[in-house]
């Protein structure tokens, strides 16, 4: 009996000694592990538009830094589950007492960024760091400017796009409103008008009529030009553009029954040969030699000889509209050659 209670006894104290190191363990402060995070600064004033200078974003649309948390453990395990699902940020909105003037520089506490987690999740900023370089982020420096809009802008087809449209080309709607920087305003009335081009990618549109939802493009690709709507609708048809073009390297290729192949060898002259062909300018454009083969064609009735010229059968590739573009199909010249027999076994 006394064993029983003895091992009940061992057992309570066990769990309660489990049960303090579970809560202790949760409550102690632990550092998070290091956490790539995007920064993200928004205007409480729509006419102006923000553009962070520090930390650099590089080559990517949004500058990004590491950053590392510190807290109770329980609030670590959250943020470390929350920033997988969903990627915890810098976040910060800049008043409308901040921005004055047509441009400026504001500099904002990297602490700041993230004072929304220490009220949601307890928890605070450890340190915060460059990616690359692994300098220290202290500060967030975002410059602004007061923005334009401008009403009523054209959407009008670039005139080497329009060159390859049908006649009936036709964009909805046909104005945009455009959203410009204050300073370049005086830029942009001195080039002339400001026009919204459709961006088509030509190589992706089908061959008949095509509905597509395009974005748009200024022609001052070089200015900070946004439209509103951001894409338009065309509807059109490619015009049917005919284009010459003389296809180098074309290789040659022997087609012939395998008895002949067994008995003859067969020397080619020209391995490879050029042919004119014409079609649509944008398959004509993209057709490679390496696509195209140029056959010469044996029968069983072809016999050893001089040197003889015949014309080549040119294949292009399935479905292609390029056919070839002169009077008479390329040739190579060929000698077939009786093929040595193999020597008899010696007896």
């Amino acid at each position: 009996m006394k064993v029983r209670e003895s091992i009940s006894t061992a057992t309570i104290v066990l769990l309660m000694t489990l049960t303090v190191w579970v809560i202790a363990d949760r409550s102690v402060l632990r550092a998070s592990p290091e956490m790539m995070v995007t920064v993200e600064v928004g205007s409480a004033d729509p006419q102006y538009r923000l553009k962070v200078i520090e930390p650099d974003a590089g080559s990517g649309s949004a500058p990004q830094i590491l950053v590392r948390f510190r807290g109770p453990g329980r609030a670590i395990d959250a943020l470390t589950a929350r920033h997988r699902q969903n990627p915890v940020s810098f976040r910060h909105i800049v008043r409308q007492q901040q921005l004055t003037g047509d441009s400026g520089e504001i500099v904002i506490p990297i602490r700041s960024g993230f004072s929304y987690l220490a009220e949601e999740q307890a928890v605070s900023l450890d340190y915060s760091r460059t990616p690359v370089e692994q300098q220290p982020v202290e500060n967030v420096r975002v410059r602004y400017e007061r923005e334009e809009r401008l009403t009523d802008i054209p959407v009008r087809f670039a005139d080497e796009d329009l060159a390859q449209l049908g006649e009936d080309a036709a964009i909805q709607p046909v104005t945009v409103t455009a959203t410009v920087l204050n300073s370049q305003r005086d830029e942009i009335s001195s080039r002339g008008p400001l026009l919204a081009h459709p961006q088509l990618d030509f190589r992706s549109l089908p061959r008949g009529r095509f509905e597509r939802t395009v974005p748009l493009r200024s022609n001052m690709p070089d200015l900070d030009i946004t439209f509103n709507p951001s894409h338009v609708t065309v509807r059109s048809q490619l015009a049917v553009r005919e284009q010459t073009r003389e296809l180098k390297d074309v290789r040659v290729m022997v087609e012939a029954p395998p008895e002949l192949l067994n008995q003859y060898s067969v020397e080619l002259l020209e391995d490879q040969v050029s042919v004119q062909i014409k079609g649509p300018k944008v398959e004509v454009d993209e057709l490679s030699a390496q696509s195209v083969t140029a056959s010469l064609v044996l029968t069983d009735n072809d016999k050893p000889g001089p040197l003889q010229p015949r014309s080549l059968i040119v294949r292009f590739p399935p479905g292609s509209n390029v056919v070839l573009d002169q009077a008479q199909p390329p040739f190579a010249n060929f000698v077939l050659r009786e093929k040595t027999p193999p020597p008899e076994p010696p007896n």
